[in-house]
């Protein structure tokens, strides 16, 4: 009798190791997906100063990271163009200032080209050095789309010198 118990509890305590497993297996193949990071990068020396190097956007699920490393050292301002499928080009413009480096606002395109109002205004950007400004928006002040694409736009406010970027890649919304 001791026998078939031994044999019976082994037998259990496998079949619910495999239970386990598949269980383990079945919630990690339902997670979620990562946010998709795109990187877009701009020719060097199109621009005397302020000039792009690349702009990397991380579409994660609650938010929209962006990093824009210039060549040689930050522009005064940047005005980030986001696009999201069909539609006008671009739908909202993010703007971050040298002049207030922990601010940022965000525009859809009829704020932008009358210059009233702002959709987000928000306190999140920093300047990583003097080259690197990296900031985050929440994706509810983009209308949270499932894929965006960016370009950046450089800019001195005296002395009119500026870089522009083609857009990048789609990216996904993680």
């Amino acid at each position: 009798m001791t026998l078939i118990t031994k044999q019976t509890s082994v037998r259990t305590v496998a079949g619910l190791v495999a239970v386990a497993l598949v269980a383990a297996l079945c919630v990690l193949a339902a997670a979620p997906a990562h946010a998709q990071k795109v990187v877009g990068h701009d020719a060097k020396g199109d621009a005397e100063f302020y000039d792009v190097d690349k702009v990397v956007v991380n579409h994660r699920k609650e938010r929209v990271r962006v990093t824009i490393e210039a060549h040689d050292r930050t522009p005064y301002w940047y005005d980030v163009f986001v696009d999201t499928p069909g539609g006008k080009p671009w739908k909202y413009a993010i703007r971050w200032s040298a002049y207030w480096p922990h601010r940022l606002w965000v525009m859809n395109r009829k704020q932008f080209s009358t210059g009233e109002g702002a959709k987000c205004k928000l306190w999140s950007a920093r300047e990583v050095n003097i080259r690197d400004v990296t900031f985050s928006v929440p994706v509810e002040c983009l209308n949270e789309p499932g894929r965006i694409r960016l370009r950046a736009k450089s800019f001195d406010d005296e002395t009119g010198m500026q870089d522009r970027t083609a857009f990048t890649r789609w990216a996904a919304r993680g």
